[in-house]
């Protein structure tokens, strides 16, 4: 039992009712019939097309994920922009998240892998772990109390990365924002449907 969430998207020209027609037929896939005595019946409540209008793609999502969980049914217009070539400003700092990503997945290795000591200490429960088993039967975790074993500088070093990541997205998103202002005459509206269902 849970909430099933999509945000769907439509050309502001398409007819609501269509829009409607279609959550409605997302709503009857992804709900739980059961629950409803045997019957689909869509998200079971009309779309709220508000007159809200985003920037973006993104923004729009973003604020349709507040209003999740009581099953507003909420529509957002966004715009969206004309492929256009990206910067070199942006190429490199979309290189710069990949470096760093690529960095982060080296960190999720197991660490004790391989190593020449025969056993690590967890910090927090005191189990002492056989390293010859990290990588088969534990990864970075005691399997014990799921407290991460890894030394200190590394997961200090993981959060370096983690927040040199999240300045650059915000940069990332900054930079985008400059390249859609010069398109803003050539961008089409759209429909964002948060539909939200009980499964």
């Amino acid at each position: 039992m849970g909430h099933a969430v999509s945000m769907l998207s439509f050309p502001e020209k398409m007819d609501k009712k269509r829009i409607q027609a279609e959550c409605d037929e997302w709503g009857d896939y992804n709900c739980d019939p059961y629950e409803r005595g045997g019957h689909c019946g869509g998200l079971q409540a009309y779309i709220n097309f508000t007159s809200r209008i985003f920037d973006s793609y993104d923004e729009a999502y973003d604020y349709l994920a507040t209003t999740t969980g009581y099953y507003r049914q909420t529509a957002v217009r966004y715009k969206k922009y004309p492929e256009s070539k990206p910067t070199k400003v942006l190429e490199d700092k979309r290189k710069k998240v990949n470096k760093y990503d690529h960095l982060l997945l080296e960190l999720q290795k197991p660490h004790y892998k391989d190593v020449k000591q025969a056993t690590v200490k967890c910090k927090c429960c005191g189990s002492s772990l056989a390293t010859k088993y990290c990588g088969s039967s534990y990864n970075n975790n005691c399997p014990v109390c799921r407290t991460d074993l890894r030394p200190e500088s590394i997961l200090e070093k993981q959060r370096k990365y983690k927040s040199i990541i999240k300045e650059t997205e915000k940069e990332i998103k900054e930079e985008v924002k400059k390249i859609n202002k010069k398109n803003e005459s050539k961008a089409e509206l759209y429909w964002m449907v948060c539909c939200e269902v009980h499964c």
